[in-house]
């Protein structure tokens, strides 16, 4: 796995230019302007990532031939277009024939400024639309990476609930704008990646509805046991599942251990919202639309992680806005103890752990 220092000495001799943030309980992410990436969280200088994040960037020789190679894959935290449906894939009878990430979205063209603890990424964008739509959509995006702060910190028991426990968090605010026509629907796409092994939380209400999208979805992501998909994330059996805003919550969650037995403990509070068209569709089902969320577990052709992706609002089209802003927040808890974190995921998501 890849340290902070190692990652930090790699960009340094490379040229590329990052920011450090610092969170609460000195935890650190590292904000990269190629590509945009949130990478770590990192506990110290020594610290393996917490998020998946590409063993290229350990070493400055090969990052540097993943750059050269026009490599897209780094880890960490991303924010890509929506559809992916539209974008990414130019023949959806032909998913993986067709499926390639336009430069322009990755690693993109982003300016990079920290001002006075608050990190900006910015960029404007052309895509070429293949599916859904046609034509080429211009859009402005602007990222901004702030601290946030304990969700816990209005709960009656947080002393007993944090005894143990340290907690970094960030929200991630997307603006997305078109620039000129809007005959193009889009949305910003927030993914993190995760290192396999540990155990996703989605909790829901009302009969929740599982849609698959590629591969060979296990048991566990497809029904819900007491209130909540519950899926082990393995990185070793490829597929994608979408799941309906419709009987969402608006936060899920990824329980994992470091190597060192460290436990973590990542939640996303997202905007959700069930009156959102969330346009992405599977390659065999047009029109199969409604999906705030998403899960991919990898089977090893893209590194040994896993995926929790949220969409934002939809923009253009004959009935889209031209523009939007949704925030992403990210909640890291870390304990020796697992228990302390399900209690912490249980009160967070509703759900018994």
């Amino acid at each position: 796995m890849v340290t902070f220092s190692q990652i930090q000495q790699t960009f340094d001799v490379v040229g590329e230019p990052t920011v450090v943030m610092t969170l609460d309980s000195d935890i650190r992410i590292i904000v990269t302007q190629r590509g945009g990436r949130l990478l770590g969280p990192f506990l110290s200088h020594e610290s393996p990532s917490v998020f998946w994040t590409n063993p290229a960037l350990a070493h400055p020789e090969s990052f540097q031939t993943f750059m050269d190679a026009g490599e897209w894959n780094m880890g960490g935290e991303r924010v890509w277009i929506a559809p992916e449906i539209q974008y990414n894939i130019k023949d959806r009878t032909d998913f993986w024939g067709t499926h390639s990430i336009p430069a322009a979205m990755d690693p993109g063209r982003y300016s990079l400024i920290n001002h006075e603890g608050t990190v900006y990424l910015r960029q404007q964008i052309e895509l070429q639309a293949y599916n859904t739509a046609s034509g080429t959509t211009h859009l402005d995006v602007e990222r901004t990476i702030m601290r946030s702060g304990n969700p816990l910190r209005h709960a009656k028991n947080l002393d007993e609930l944090m005894a143990g426990v340290q907690f970094a968090g960030y929200t991630q605010t997307v603006s997305l704008s078109l620039l000129g026509e809007k005959t193009v629907p889009s949305e910003c796409w927030n993914l993190v990646q995760m290192n396999a092994g540990g155990m996703y939380y989605l909790p829901t209400h009302g009969p929740a509805q599982a849609t698959p999208y590629f591969g060979t979805p296990t048991d566990d992501a497809l029904e819900v046991t007491d209130g909540a998909y519950r899926i082990h994330l393995t990185g070793q059996q490829q597929f994608k599942m979408g799941y309906k805003a419709t009987y969402l919550t608006g936060r899920m969650a990824y329980l994992n251990a470091l190597a060192d037995d460290t436990h973590y403990l990542l939640v996303r509070d997202f905007d959700n919202d069930p009156g959102n068209p969330y346009i992405e569709e599977p390659p065999d089902k047009p029109n199969e639309r409604g999906h705030s969320v998403h899960i991919y577990n990898d089977g090893g052709q893209f590194g040994a992680n896993a995926e929790m992706e949220a969409n934002g609002h939809t923009i253009g089209g004959n009935d889209g806005s031209t523009t939007a802003t949704d925030s992403f927040r990210m909640w890291v808890f870390i304990s020796q103890s697992e228990p302390a974190l399900k209690r912490i995921a249980s009160t967070l998501l509703g759900i018994n752990l």
